[in-house]
C-alpha cells in the first residue's frame, strides 16, 4: 500500500522543520519516525501503522502522481489555519444591535464535556495553532468550563486566549 502525508501530517511536518524539537502532543518516537521519513530513510511497516492510526499518514491511490501529491500539499486547507474559535454558548443578558448573534436563538449552555475540546487543542497545537478564541454569548456569565479550557490552553508555551463577549 502506498502512503502519503495527510493534510495534518503535512502541516505538522512543516511546523516541525522550523522547531528544534517536537511540539508537545506528539511523542518522540512518532516524531522521530516522521523525521526519518522526511530524510528519505526506509523504515519498517510496523513503524508506519501508528502514523496512519494517528492521522499523520494516509493511503495514497496508486494512480496518484508526485505532482498531484505536491499540488495537494500546496492546497492543504490546514496551511492557512492560524486560530481556533470555541463557541460554547450564545446566551447573553444583553441585546446589542451590532452582535452577530442578533435575533438568533439564544443557546443556553448544556453541561460541557471538556475532554473532546482538550483533544482539539492537543491536535491543533503540534501543527502551530497558537491562538484560541472564545466567542458567542456572555461566556463569562453563562458558560461553565470555559475557564478550565482556557487554562488548559495557556499551559502550552506561546499560546494566546481571547474572550469575545
Amino acid at each position: 500500500m502506498n502512503l502519503m502525508l495527510s493534510n495534518y501530517g503535512h502541516r505538522y511536518l512543516r511546523e516541525r522543520l522550523q522547531q528544534p524539537t517536537a511540539a508537545p502532543g506528539l511523542d518522540e518516537e512518532t516524531d522521530g519516525s516522521l523525521m526519518a521519513l522526511h530524510s528519505g530513510k526506509t523504515i519498517d511497516r510496523s513503524v508506519l501503522d501508528p502514523l496512519v492510526a494517528q492521522g499523520l499518514l494516509q493511503p495514497a491511490r496508486p494512480s496518484l502522481r508526485p505532482e498531484d501529491i505536491a499540488r495537494r500539499y500546496r492546497q492543504n486547507p490546514l496551511e492557512n489555519l492560524t486560530r481556533l474559535s470555541f463557541e460554547l454558548t450564545t446566551a447573553c443578558n444583553f441585546h446589542c444591535r451590532h452582535c452577530r448573534n442578533g435575533p438568533a436563538a439564544r443557546m443556553h449552555p448544556a453541561p460541557i464535556d471538556l475532554e473532546p475540546l482538550k483533544a482539539v487543542v492537543d491536535t491543533a497545537y503540534p501543527i502551530g495553532i497558537r491562538h484560541f478564541d472564545f466567542i458567542g454569548g456572555e461566556i463569562s456569565k453563562f458558560g461553565d468550563g470555559w475557564l478550565e479550557l482556557a487554562q488548559y490552553i495557556r499551559a502550552r508555551p506561546g499560546t494566546t486566549v481571547a474572550l469575545f463577549t
